[in-house]
């Protein structure tokens, strides 16, 4: 041990602990990766757990205490972990072996020439073979059809490694199950993790997982025997590059997987077009790419492959200097936080920034904060596999984004983790299209169609042209969309190019029509062939061109704008001309739906949130006053959040506002509605929905009437003094009349009852129901599983005088009963978090009434590590309420502020007790305690805001009289200042 001072040595902290089984309690949930993370927010950098059997744990968080471990002259690989379990099935393989086995050290010497990059490089063609027939196979299944990724990856991996090491083919990709050797596997590393954690004695009563254990390996030893068989029977052509050569004679073989779970911004899909094109890709050419290698480097940055390494100490020593750690203790480099250091990767560091993996900017974080960046382990025990690793994701990411388009199966899936000796996404589901253009063709379409009815026609898509052979309307209209692939048409266009190409004589006569063609110029000979044939094709026989043909380059990436100049400048006034008539309707009609009232009631639809169950709710003021409430809501398991975060929720409509449209419209209470529209309308369409359900779910009844609204609503009005107001309302005096008091289009109808408004007329106006967030007033150090929300009650006489308003989200909330709730967790700003070096940062803190949310979760926090035993710099808050009645969690901050985890002044507007110091709201508070808020922003603090917008006002301008005093300068200096620190050390966050 190095020579050191009593006084510098530092105990490692750790949690309370149980007899008999320590800290087992501390890992509460089925991820224990999530439960690792919490306790390093609470206990910072490093802490110990123990288990039973007398298993002691070392845990690291941050960059320099790992960069010290990797450090292979003081520290070694350890075994003492799941691995040793592994060793019942592969032995002393090269991922298993102690650091002294003989074994370990002859594979890595005959193993690394095999994965140099010469010999990697002439696996490419292997690697090509199996990573198309993925493509193949997804390009057989079609959009429609969900991908299990991390399955379809677990196949890639196996077929890959076993032609490019043994020649053996399992051909995974023409099997509706993946071979038994992957699930043993997997069977095998979990049951080798819960026998480690096991106390000896416990496995005498598993005998039954004992016994599917040893089948495992057996099945497994078995198709490795097999494999191996296969290749000696059949060694031709293949012995230069087959890792198996190397391994027949050695230790058995075995498989390492890598799973990536990040989707692609469309910038790496722009890359693989501009360096593969649409030509087959090569060796040269992913060597090129610079965008997709750092997409994948931020992927394993935030989601590594393995979650960390142990190892133990070759003798007594301390960390950083003051931490004391003995030879042969388990220590575990955590990467999952690690690789989150904001030292080495800034504030942003929770976000997905490829940008910053780029080659320049990598190579310097790498020098500059050396082992900062460890996915593949470390040093000599490192993945032996990284090379052939890399240019696999390089290359099967590429045929992937050169060949189709992603999207999530589950828009609102959240990341859930599947932990092994690895780690992957869980129940994870994408879809993938082709890339050939037709899915542009088809959104350009079916966004031309939503168009339509503005300007007076009703239009339908027809998915595919060959459809249309011998059978072009003449009536109206025909708008044609397509690409070409080297010339070719798409797959959907060929039988009716080629019944043009057949045409003799005038078959197309009278049939209006226009062309709009999207293609790549990077086929110069073949730019735009087809929709310039079908033009051509069509006017030689006997068909009206209506507007001259539209063309948009995909490789300009503005395909959309491109479109919308032709559609709005050329087509419209086109067909405008043509067809007068159907352009004489008043655009201010809402047009495209219709609405048929039928009797049957079915169930609502619900996306892009989760289920969530109510478990608990209060109200925090007392009878009389303004009503806040605090509501606890559990979360779907694997779903997690951070302290300052936000819940978005899916409200409905108050059942009051739901009767007043059942009364203005005269509809029976259980009459259903079934709605046919344009596409892309926000309505379950098509079949007959509950007339209430829709009301209360889907569209927005209380939003404030626009102007087009009241315009439709004078076209709908007979009595001339209706339209007289109404057409005042719609002009000079809408802002005042109408949105700043809020008033809705269901408050005009009730005003003006001599409106004769059709139904579905008032559906359409509506916009659709949207999310509403909330501040989380919790933090996930307490309860990973709960978020608390802390809200006002709004239920006020409304601006407008015509009644109450009732606010449509915290009414919800007020009522809701177990499984009523749908959220969603919705990241704060990055500047809205708790420094990560609370020991060197102090934080002011200003809120007002139910502002006060978020900063309950902040001093959470600190309560929580101030009690694991961190020694943390100064919190100050500054709450404003009407008095000491409503000054909400009142008695939980009293307890905090006597652990000085927080230091609170208060204002009451309605009081003034002494504590208040005469201080009627916050910002005048804030200006008499400047002594302390000067002394705190000295050493660095940073500053949050959170209320209404009226709050954020007047605290802005206190600060910046505080900055001039400060900074002894005037109002603009303040103000140039102050756009300094916004968004850095000031962050606000504020709601109407």
């Amino acid at each position: 041990m190095a020579p050191s001072s009593v006084s510098t040595i530092v105990p490692i902290p750790e949690p309370p602990g149980l007899p008999l089984i320590g800290n087992l309690t501390e890992l509460k949930s089925e991820d224990s990766l999530k439960d690792l993370s919490r306790l390093h927010d609470i206990y910072g950098e490093i802490y110990r757990l123990r288990f039973p059997g007398r298993k002691t744990y070392i845990f690291l968080a941050t960059h320099k205490l790992v960069d010290e471990i990797c450090d292979e002259s003081r520290f070694a690989k350890s075994l003492k972990s799941e691995l040793s379990e592994v060793r019942l099935a592969v032995h002393d393989g090269l991922f298993t072996a102690h650091n002294h086995e003989e074994n370990w050290g002859i594979a890595h010497r005959i193993l690394m020439p095999a994965f140099g990059p010469v010999a990697i490089k002439g696996m490419f063609d292997e690697m090509y073979d199996i990573a198309t027939q993925l493509a193949l196979k997804w390009a057989r299944h079609g959009p429609s059809q969900p991908i299990a990724a991390s399955e379809e990856f677990t196949r890639l991996a196996l077929d890959t490694l076993a032609l490019c090491s043994m020649h053996f083919r399992f051909n995974s990709f023409y099997k509706e199950t993946l071979h038994p050797f992957v699930q043993s596997m997997a069977d095998t590393l979990t049951e080798a993790g819960k026998r480690y954690s096991r106390p000896s004695w416990v496995r005498i009563f598993n005998r039954a997982a004992k016994r599917k254990l040893f089948d495992d390996i057996a099945l497994m030893r078995k198709t490795a025997e097999n494999v191996i068989n296969t290749r000696r029977a059949n060694p031709s052509g293949y012995l230069g590059k087959d890792l198996l050569t190397a391994m027949v004679d050695g230790v058995d073989p075995k498989m390492v997987k890598k799973m990536t779970d990040q989707t692609t911004p469309q910038a790496a899909q722009k890359e693989v077009d501009e360096i593969m094109g649409r030509h087959p890709i090569t060796v040269e050419k992913i060597f090129k790419l610079k965008y997709i290698p750092a997409v994948l480097r931020e992927t394993l940055r935030q989601c590594s492959p393995i979650p960390g390494i142990k190892v133990e100490p070759l003798e007594d020593t301390l960390l950083a200097g003051k931490y004391p750690v003995k030879k042969g203790d388990s220590i575990f480099a955590f990467f999952s936080k690690s690789h989150l250091d904001p030292v080495v990767f800034g504030e942003d560091k929770n976000e997905f920034k490829p940008e910053r993996m780029m080659d320049d900017n990598f190579n310097r974080l790498q020098k500059e904060f050396r082992n900062c960046w460890k996915p593949f382990g470390n040093g000599m025990r490192a993945c032996i596999g990284r090379p052939f690793a890399w240019q696999e994701m390089l290359l099967a990411i590429a045929i992937l984004l050169q060949n189709f388009n992603f999207y999530m199966d589950d828009p609102g899936y959240t990341l859930r983790l599947s932990e092994t000796l690895t780690i992957k996404p869980k129940d994870f589901n994408i879809r993938a299209s082709l890339r050939h253009g037709i899915d542009t063709c088809k959104a350009l379409a079916n966004q031309l169609a939503a168009d339509a009815s503005v300007h007076g026609f009703y239009a339908s898509v027809v998915d595919s042209l060959d459809t249309t052979k011998e059978n072009l309307p003449t009536g109206y209209p025909v708008i044609i969309f397509t690409s070409s692939y080297e010339g070719q048409p798409p797959d959907n266009a060929r039988q009716f190019v080629a019944w043009l190409e057949s045409l003799t004589g005038k078959e197309a006569d009278k049939v209006p029509y226009a062309v709009f063609g999207v293609r790549n110029r990077e086929w110069a000979h073949t730019f735009h062939r087809v929709p310039k044939l079908i033009d051509a094709a069509l006017r030689q026989h006997g068909a009206e061109r209506v507007a001259d043909t539209g063309l948009a380059d995909v490789s300009d990436r503005d395909v959309f704008n491109c479109f919308e100049i032709w559609e709005y400048e050329i087509l419209w006034p086109a067909l405008e001309k043509k067809y007068p008539a159907s352009m004489t309707g008043d655009l201010t009609e809402q047009k495209g739906l219709s609405v048929q009232i039928t009797v049957p009631r079915p169930s609502t639809l619900r996306q892009n949130v989760q289920e969530a169950i109510v478990t608990a709710a209060q109200d925090l003021t007392p009878l009389g006053a303004p009503r806040k409430r605090h509501i606890e809501i559990k979360l779907q398991a694997g779903t997690s959040y951070c302290t300052g975060d936000s819940l978005a929720m899916l409200p409905m409509n108050p059942p009051d506002t739901v009767r007043r449209v059942f009364r203005r419209f005269k509809i029976s209470w259980d009459a259903a509605l079934t709605v046919e529209g344009d596409k892309g309308i926000s309505l379950p369409a098509d079949r007959p929905t509950s007339a209430w359900d829709v009301l209360r779910g889907y569209v927005e009844l209380t939003q404030p009437a626009t102007k087009r609204n009241i315009l439709a609503l004078v076209d709908c009005s007979l009595d001339p003094n209706t339209r007289k107001q109404l057409e005042e309302l719609g002009g000079d005096k809408f802002h005042e009349e109408i949105n700043k008091t809020r008033v809705s289009v269901l408050d005009l109808l009730e005003q003006y009852p001599s409106i004769e408004l059709q139904f579905s007329s008032f559906l359409s106006m509506l916009p659709p129901m949207c999310t509403r967030q909330y501040s989380i007033s919790s933090s996930p150090l307490n309860d990973p599983d709960h978020v608390r929300l802390t809200y006002s009650l709004l239920d006020d006489p409304s601006f407008s005088g015509l009644g109450q308003y009732v606010g449509v989200a915290s009414n919800y909330l007020a009522n809701l009963e177990p499984d009523d709730l749908h959220v969603a967790v919705r990241p704060s700003h990055v500047a809205f978090h708790l420094p990560s070096a609370p020991e060197s940062t102090p934080i002011i803190c200003i809120a007002a009434g139910s502002g006060i949310a978020p900063f309950r979760g902040f001093i959470q926090v600190r309560s929580a590590q101030i009690a694991a035993g961190r020694a943390l710099t100064p919190a100050l808050l500054f709450y404003g309420c009407r008095g000491r009645g409503e000054d909400v969690y009142r008695d939980e901050f009293n307890k905090w502020e006597a652990t000085e985890a927080v230091s609170v002044k208060r204002a009451y507007s309605r009081e003034t007790p002494d504590e208040t110091i005469g201080c009627k709201y916050v910002q005048v508070r804030l200006v008499k305690e400047k002594e302390s808020v000067f002394r705190l922003w000295d050493q660095g603090a940073k500053l949050f805001v959170c209320g209404s917008r009226k709050l954020g006002s007047a605290v802005e301008e206190a600060c910046l009289e505080l900055i001039k005093e400060l900074k002894d300068i005037n109002d603009e200096g303040a103000k140039r200042f102050m756009e300094t620190i916004r968004n850095d050390r000031y962050t606000m966050d504020v709601f109407d």
